[in-house]
């Protein structure tokens, strides 16, 4: 014959313990860190273990100390991408005497460019028709707008980049002084980076993170 098994109406689950929700809690935490630390792929036996000796290891673990390690690791990430990304965008300008604050003074009136030049044809050729302020291979080119035409057939024609120049660099007395100061902070931010990276592989190594289980 045939038996049919039909759920009550009245059946209402149960609240799981408070002791075991706040473990369950912790277990989202661990597998979340071990995620982040590269140990989610660990696979360690562990024999089964009273719920206190678990929520011993789960303390001993410092988990939220861990946590706040890999924030601050994901800010610096972060800001280390964001100076580099200055850095090289301020890089070409780094030895010109022209300033931050006489472009800015400049580009008000008139046409204020910056070109890449990749040999010296094209720089004998620039310098028979146009001022301008050399350094390493890019040159700033300060010209009235009704030359923008001419600057601008001559930058095609040379097949020339044209690169954008820094702004919001106006309190810095150079370009120069303006690209050590960058490079300063990305070297102080990198240097943070790094002994975060070191404490949180000192931890991996150190704090049985991927022993504590429950299977």
């Amino acid at each position: 014959g045939v038996i049919h098994l039909s759920s009550p109406k009245s059946f209402t689950p149960s609240k799981p313990l408070e002791s075991f929700k706040d473990l369950s809690e912790k277990l989202i935490l661990l597998r979340a860190t071990e995620k982040e630390l590269g140990l989610s792929d660990v696979n360690v036996e562990s024999p089964e273990e009273d719920l206190s000796v678990l929520t011993k290891k789960f303390s001993s673990l410092n988990l939220i100390e861990v946590q706040r390690l890999l924030n601050e690791k994901r800010s610096l990430e972060e800001k280390k991408s964001e100076l580099a990304e200055k850095l090289e965008l301020l890089t070409p300008f780094k030895d010109f005497k022209s300033t931050p604050k006489s472009l800015a003074f400049h580009s008000n009136r008139v046409l204020v460019y910056c070109i890449s030049i990749p040999n010296v044809l094209v720089l004998k050729s620039l310098a028979a028709r146009f001022s301008f302020e050399h350094s390493n291979n890019f040159a700033i080119l300060v010209f009235h707008s009704a030359d923008k035409a001419i600057v601008d057939s001559f930058i095609e024609k040379n097949g020339l980049n044209q690169i954008p120049i820094p702004q919001n660099l106006e309190n810095a007395s150079s370009f120069g002084e303006a690209w050590q100061n960058l490079s300063s902070e990305l070297s102080n931010v990198n240097s943070s980076f790094n002994k975060i990276v070191k404490s949180l592989e000192e931890y991996k190594s150190s704090s049985g993170l991927a022993v504590v289980r429950l299977r």
